[in-house]
């Protein structure tokens, strides 16, 4: 038995496994459990360097305890099976391919094959080990500096190496270098320890008999799947769906302490991710001069301070609870007391655009809810190519109105009956302020399925009762945001009082049903007289008539202020767009929003150049007070405009000046929180 001369990589096998085991296991075959060793002991390199971030920056000694250490292990894991998957599918393909050629009775006597694919092998696992070294090191000695994961952005350096080098002692050089050679054989050692028992005979390989090759093959494409599904995102096997999304930086998120985020990031994905995941389309410099565009931003006015005089105060001294409502697809054209023209549609917020607060000409900035959501709880533009909050690294730069509140004593929550890691909402909001975020699997199962989306509105909104009538002691305020959900395709809603006019307008109705039995149980409660209700869209809605994104009805919206706290109805003139609400409201509560440099307090005598911004993925829009004007994204003509004064023809112009500036800027400052 022992006189047996089959050669692994040229080491008889009777070195590290038995002869019984070799006997009972063909070449072909061990090749797949070769790669699921080498995927297993790379995902476990990665998760214990976890240990070696935490301890190099510092973040054991930031009140991190036994459970948050196991937190952002469990929490990373997921990133670590992507990265590990990724590597892995390189080798299982190419010993695969080998076992099928095997199979197929393609043999290579000559020991030359062999002595390739062992040097292939060995050197892509020296490729491995060494970028996992340098990133793994980079990304922890550039943390206490950057306090973000590497990115894309340290490759902006390398074109100036000798920058880098004379920031930086040699003393750390050193370091640099000789923590990387030590992190290279962490890696290189076990890697190479199991290549060296790979299964690459050079002396003789028999082909499988069927029963064993038809297990080869189907054991191959298993493992393929297994690896597309960790590259995919395996932790959506628990997660509830919403859309088919794949993973990534966001997926680790779950803290409102960014660093524990960080810490649980896998530094090779957020690295590698963010190299290949740049704006589409759009350069930040793309429509004028920066000069240019800086010159008519300015003009525009933007984050004004807040002058607001008596008669321009809407809310009471007593405003301790802010609810904050955003209602799904809620456009203009469903409210009567906006620009609809169906009273019967939603009684109760044409009702409040005459009891309340409303402001006549407010806009979406955006098409979808993600984008919208930014805007609103961020005052921060939204783009037509991309969605913010898809990108943890960005979020983690803007500035929050639950973030403003929280530091002046401000509870702060977000309800949803739907999943809140949809479009990577859950990290945003973490990140921009909020304590607790409340999603579908908080409801009973019996509730959780209540609609396509999640858990339908009036069982969402009876929580949303409970939330905003517990007590409140006499110290404590709160600020609690909401987001709707069944106003949306399907469009199945457990109400009927509208089906005549179509299942849009009847889920709209219910919405407004739901509001109105809202708004009376709050009401009743002792807290009425201090709270403020902040109803708006998250977006508009194509309807009645298809409308299109050239006509400012798509995203015209309501935005109406209600509650025990305000002061008296008003209806306020002037454009303005969801970003405007967070300098709005800060300003009223006479809190600092300079932080918030696209939004503007409508309500301060500040307030002098009132326009809206809109954009989609084909276009945007400008409109003030001369009239309104809508470029398309890739041609950059203007493809819709009207004029106030018919005479004034340069005002088209003027207007899609003011739009590209608006944009440019955003991204432009976009571009920068990258580089934070």
């Amino acid at each position: 038995m022992a006189s047996v001369k089959t050669i692994y990589y040229g080491i008889p096998r009777k070195q590290f496994f038995t002869t019984t085991f070799h006997h009972s296991i063909s070449p072909q075959l061990f090749t797949m459990f070769f790669s699921l060793l080498f995927f297993l002991t790379l995902t476990v390199l990665y998760a214990l360097a976890r240990p070696f971030f935490m301890l190099y920056t510092g973040t054991l000694g930031q009140g991190a305890v036994g459970a948050d250490f196991v937190d952002v292990v469990l929490h990373g894991i997921p990133l670590d099976l992507c990265v590990a998957a990724i590597l892995t599918l390189p080798l299982l393909a190419f010993f695969y391919i080998r076992g099928i050629l095997g199979i197929f009775g393609t043999h290579h006597p000559s020991p030359r094959p062999a002595a390739v694919g062992r040097g292939l092998l060995h050197g892509y696992i020296v490729v491995v080990a060494l970028v996992s070294a340098i990133v793994l090191v980079s990304d922890a000695a550039l943390y206490p500096f950057w306090d973000i994961k590497l990115d894309s952005t340290v490759l902006v350096y390398l074109d100036s190496p000798r920058g880098v080098t004379s920031s930086v002692s040699t003393g750390f050089l050193l370091g640099y270098a000789a923590i990387v050679g030590i992190v290279f054989c962490i890696f290189f050692l076990p890697l190479r320890f199991l290549a060296l028992r790979g299964p690459l005979s050079t002396a003789r390989r028999s082909p499988l008999s069927p029963s064993l090759a038809g297990f080869f093959i189907g054991g191959g494409l298993l493992a393929f799947a297994m690896l597309a599904l960790c590259v995919r995102g395996i932790h959506r096997l628990w997660a509830t769906p919403s859309e088919d999304e794949p993973i990534s930086v966001a997926t680790a998120y779950y803290s409102t302490r960014q660093v524990f985020n960080h810490a649980a990031v896998n530094p090779m994905f957020s690295f590698f991710a963010s190299v290949g995941s740049t704006a589409r389309g759009i350069s930040p410099d793309s429509f004028m001069p920066d000069a240019q565009a800086d010159s008519l931003f300015a003009a525009m006015n933007y984050n004004t301070r807040s002058e607001i005089l008596p008669t321009d105060s809407l809310l009471t001294d007593r405003c301790r609870q802010i609810v904050l409502i955003v209602m799904e697809g809620m456009g203009g054209t469903l409210v009567s007391g906006v620009c609809g023209n169906t009273p019967e549609l939603t009684p109760c917020l044409n009702r409040l655009c005459e009891e309340a607060v409303c402001f006549e000409e407010c806009y979406a900035n955006s098409f979808r809810t993600d984008r919208g959501l930014v805007s609103i709880l961020s005052g921060y533009p939204a783009f037509p190519d991309l969605s913010i909050m898809r990108h943890a690294e960005r979020c983690a730069t803007l500035p929050g109105i639950a973030a403003s509140l929280q530091r002046k004593g401000f509870s702060t929550d977000f309800l949803y009956g739907g999943d809140r890691d949809f479009t990577r909402m859950a990290s945003y909001l973490r990140q921009t302020g909020y304590e607790h975020v409340w999603g579908d699997t908080d409801f009973p199962d019996e509730q959780r399925h209540t609609h396509e989306w999640g858990v339908t509105d009036h069982l969402t909104f009876a929580c949303l009762t409970r939330l905003t009538t517990a007590p409140l002691p006499p110290s404590s305020r709160r600020f609690i945001t909401f987001l709707t959900l069944s106003s949306h395709e399907p469009w199945e809603v457990p109400y009927r009082r509208m089906l005549k006019k179509g299942k849009i307008a009847n889920s709209f109705a219910y919405l407004d049903h739901c509001i109105e039995s809202y708004l009376a149980e709050l009401k009743a409660s002792p807290l009425w007289d201090s709270t403020v209700v902040i109803l708006v869209a998250d977006h508009g809605i194509a309807w009645p008539d298809a409308i299109s994104e050239v006509r400012p009805a798509r995203y015209h919206i309501p935005l109406i202020w209600t509650g025990g706290a305000i002061r008296s109805p008003r209806r306020i003139h002037g454009f303005c767009n969801q970003t405007d609400i967070a300098a709005t409201l800060l300003g009223q509560l006479g809190i600092d929003h300079a932080n918030f440099r696209f939004s503007r307090d409508v309500t301060s005598q500040t307030y002098t150049h009132p326009c809206a911004q809109h954009s989609w993925a084909e276009g945007f829009t400008f409109i003030d007070e001369t009239g309104f004007t809508v470029t398309d994204l890739h041609t950059l003509d203007a493809i819709a405009s009207w004029n106030s004064d018919s005479t004034d023809i340069p005002g088209t112009r003027r207007r899609a000046l003011k739009a590209k500036a608006y944009l440019q800027t955003a991204y432009r400052d976009y571009e920068g929180r990258g580089k934070r």
